[in-house]
């Protein structure tokens, strides 16, 4: 059976494509306080 396409808004050429999506996050820290908090943890289950 055959999509129908016409109605899809999200459809615009038929061909699937690769999605992404990145979130950022702004820490009131430093570079070296985010890295600390990062690979231990004890201090990451905070």
């Amino acid at each position: 059976m055959a999509q129908d396409t016409d109605n899809n808004p999200c459809d615009t050429d038929g061909v699937a494509h690769e999605h992404s999506l990145t979130l950022r996050r702004v820490f009131d820290a430093t570079p070296e306080q985010i890295w600390t908090a990062w690979t231990t943890p004890e201090i990451l289950q905070q």
